[in-house]
């Protein structure tokens, strides 16, 4: 059942007294994670007046001849409901059993089309991961769009030896392990977005891709085998590799990428990070795995104006990032490096984490060793805020 059915319906069902208040508490189920129960509730006049998918959904389901009686077909598709409306949706692509959960802004009317913001996480990490990090969802209540985050499968994790799986992105180019050919997570992304656009009302003018890390890269070669798909892309503390294809006229997109000079993960300078920036191997986190060996972080925003044919070029500096934006074409392109601070209880900024999040540990309250290692030196710069940077460079974007 989508949001404008259920806007149909909501007037024809009989409500328990109290349910519009009570209603999600029944639902949500127990999570491990901490997130759900610390993100603040709506009042029930407001979940009232925002249509609360939830509960309409589970009347309908108690209720199936009204939703019959107004010509609905009802389909119990949407898997697991989380708080404040949100959904946890199971998938079948490439015959595998996959994830992903939607976020509304809490007053969405359920008939508005609204933008969307599909989200990647990055190596070892999960979509609970980056649904807290990130702290997306204050971003999509305040500037009124829908955000997706998106979860990988497990993959080998390089330099394990069969004996660590992790979650990474599996595409032809884009991702940090190797091909795993018995599926396609650009399938996965198409049944997703198929199945959002279907569910919900979508701005299909205003679809965007932001990852962080491994994820950003992966965006990145998203937009090149999805053309004319999304209206801008964002890559926080991404890269892209040399093997990886590289834009042209026809992925023309404005881009922005985040990165930082202090990253022990992808290394801003390039590569492993041997002899880089006052350390014998800044990338020390990361050796194990092969195809960091290739990584060119500072690539990804000259690249992407390039192919744009993006003539000016601005810069501006002070002490706590260098910006620089590229303009002249259809598409703006800009990269932000924010700069670490060094004080008496050591560096902070410009690691690789998303800022003014958190580490989002608790989406992974029980780490591996590996989960656990790549957290060392991610610490999140409150001074600045790395979602709201981001929205307010997408949004005003239209796809090309």
């Amino acid at each position: 059942m989508t949001f404008a059915a259920c806007q149909e319906i909501k007037e024809k069902l009989t409500l328990p007294a109290g349910a519009m208040e009570n209603q999600q508490d029944s639902q949500a189920p127990d999570r491990a994670s901490t997130m759900a129960q610390d993100r603040p509730r709506q009042n029930a006049s407001s979940q009232d007046a925002g249509l609360n998918f939830l509960t309409i959904v589970d009347q309908a389901r108690q209720q199936p001849q009204v939703a019959q009686a107004a010509g609905l077909s009802f389909e119990s598709q949407w898997q697991t409901p989380l708080a404040n409306g949100d959904i946890r949706e199971t998938i079948r692509s490439d015959g595998r059993q996959r994830q992903f959960e939607l976020h509304v802004p809490k007053n969405y009317d359920g008939k508005s089309p609204l933008p969307v913001v599909y989200m990647m996480h990055g190596i070892t990490e999960n979509m609970d991961m980056m649904r807290e990090y990130s702290q997306m969802d204050k971003m999509s209540d305040e500037k009124n769009f829908a955000v997706v985050y998106m979860q990988a499968d497990k993959q080998n994790f390089p330099g394990t030896l069969g004996i660590y799986k992790e979650n990474s992105w599996n595409f032809d180019h884009g991702t940090l392990t190797p091909r795993d050919k018995s599926y396609d997570d650009l399938d996965y992304v198409k049944d997703v977005k198929a199945k959002v656009e279907g569910s919900i009302a979508i701005d299909q003018e205003r679809e965007y891709l932001a990852g962080f890390s491994e994820g950003g890269q992966a965006a990145q070669y998203l937009a090149q085998k999805m053309p004319d798909t999304f209206a801008g892309i964002a890559s926080v503390h991404g890269t892209i590799l040399d093997e990886d294809p590289r834009p042209g006229k026809s992925n023309v997109t404005p881009m922005i990428s985040i990165l930082g000079d202090d990253d022990n993960i992808l290394p801003l300078k390039g590569g492993h990070g041997w002899f880089s920036q006052g350390a014998l191997l800044k990338g020390y986190l990361t050796e194990i795995v092969p195809k960091i060996s290739e990584s060119r972080p500072l690539a990804q925003a000259p690249i992407w104006a390039a192919a744009d044919g993006d003539t000016v070029k601005t810069v501006s500096e002070n002490s706590d990032q260098k910006t620089t934006l590229y303009s002249g074409g259809k598409a703006p392109v800009e990269e932000i490096i924010r700069h670490s601070h060094f004080g008496f209880f050591g560096s902070t900024g410009g690691q690789h984490a998303w800022d003014g999040g958190n580490n989002g540990t608790a989406g992974e309250p029980h780490p591996d060793l590996i989960q656990y290692i790549s957290r060392i030196d991610r610490d999140s710069d409150p001074t600045f805020d790395a979602s709201r940077t981001v929205i307010n460079f997408l949004l005003p974007n239209k796809r090309q």
